[in-house]
């Protein structure tokens, strides 16, 4: 094999400064994510490249008024990842349901504001995405595991699910938040109004999404939707009376 000796000393000469920078960088990011425990080696290397700080810039994945995410659950999921062991946990579907799973770790992920983890459920016997705030207790299983390529198939997968083209126009009067929540290619601004065009799976966690732009939203395609919206606010409507 290939290894480094004890004595080897990193020639920072060999890094120009741009390249120094962008190591430092993408430490900075990797412990905003508390995944891992960088700072000694962050400190370290900012001596080396002699680079007195960075704090120009600062990165908190944690929402306004929120205490930071549970480091012990990142823990428990990333050393299982590595060691190749199953774990479990209390899981919560945006279907109202909750149970036990039980999967073979793969890959944390960022994605739209969240964390997830992909991997293998024994249970569906498929590839399934996790929202990480859904899981709780989450517990590593001394059963090993031989990593499976499934990635690119969770991946595909959601794609195929998320089917349900949705066009949809704001005023603009609330332009801050649908440049908040849509890409600007998504965006197109005619008549005083913002014209969106997004993909979604069809489930209650859309129409409550959707419902909280309250009558700052109108449903252009498709109809179905418009229906469907009509009965949730009624609903909700019934439900304070």
């Amino acid at each position: 094999g290939i290894s480094l000796l004890d004595s080897f000393v990193l020639d920072k000469s060999t890094l120009t400064q741009q390249e120094q920078q962008q190591i430092l960088m993408a430490l900075k990011q990797l412990q905003a994510t508390q995944f891992v425990d960088v700072d000694q080696t962050l400190e370290r290397l900012a001596t080396v490249f002699q680079v007195a700080s960075l704090n120009w810039i600062s990165i908190d994945f944690t929402g306004w008024g929120t205490s930071s995410s549970d480091p012990s659950k990142f823990d428990t999921i990333r050393d299982a990842i590595i060691d190749s062991c199953q774990i479990q946990f209390n899981y919560f579907g945006v279907s109202g349901q909750s149970g036990v799973r039980v999967i073979e770790p793969q890959q944390i992920m960022f994605k739209n504001r969240a964390w997830y983890l992909q991997g293998y459920c024994l249970e569906k016997q498929a590839p399934r995405l996790f929202k990480i705030n859904r899981m709780q207790e989450v517990k590593r299983i001394d059963l090993t595991f031989v990593p499976q390529p499934i990635i690119e198939k969770i991946l595909e997968q959601e794609s195929k699910t998320s089917s349900l083209e949705v066009v949809l126009a704001f005023p603009k009067k609330i332009a801050f938040r649908v440049y908040d929540e849509f890409d600007a290619p998504q965006i197109d601004e005619k008549d005083e109004q913002l014209y969106v065009t997004a993909y979604y799976i069809e489930d209650d966690w859309l129409y409550s999404y959707l419902l909280s732009f309250g009558i700052n939203l109108t449903i252009i395609s498709p109809s179905h939707l418009k229906d469907t919206l009509r009965e949730k606010s009624l609903e909700v409507a019934q439900h304070y009376q």
